[in-house]
């Protein structure tokens, strides 16, 4: 990992987003602040911006209405290392399916019954 970061020189200046292919481990999930951050938000069904729950809906600034429904999509961080380095990577949308195993419309479903059934099993995802 360290040796792909050391040789994008993008990646040096933080002028561009970086994409690599690596072999890894989770060392770490943000399960512990579920309550005050979740690992994912509702997002709007025709701009995939992030809207805002009122009494109508959910209200999507970009497009200017409110809908009835909402998608949900994971944005979270996770630690992952290798033999060489750790390092933080952002996961969003199918990566954070990837990572987790789930779409986030069925994590949030769970979360929601029981909580500490998704400590566990984000527990197992991880090493």
């Amino acid at each position: 990992m360290q040796q792909s970061a050391d040789n994008n020189n993008d990646l040096k200046f933080n002028q561009k987003t970086a994409w690599f292919k690596i072999n890894c481990y989770v060392q770490w999930f943000p399960f512990e602040d579920q309550q005050q951050r979740p690992m994912y938000y509702h997002a709007c069904t025709v701009c995939k911006k992030k809207v805002l729950e009122d009494h109508a809906g959910f209200r999507c600034e970009n497009c200017q209405r409110t809908y009835p429904e909402s998608n949900l999509n994971y944005n979270f961080s996770v630690r992952v290392g290798d033999y060489s380095d750790t390092m933080y990577v952002q996961c969003m949308g199918e990566v954070g399916d990837a990572f987790v195993g789930m779409n986030a419309k069925d994590f949030h479903a769970i979360s929601l019954e029981n909580p500490e059934a998704v400590k566990k099993m984000l527990y197992r995802r991880m090493f």
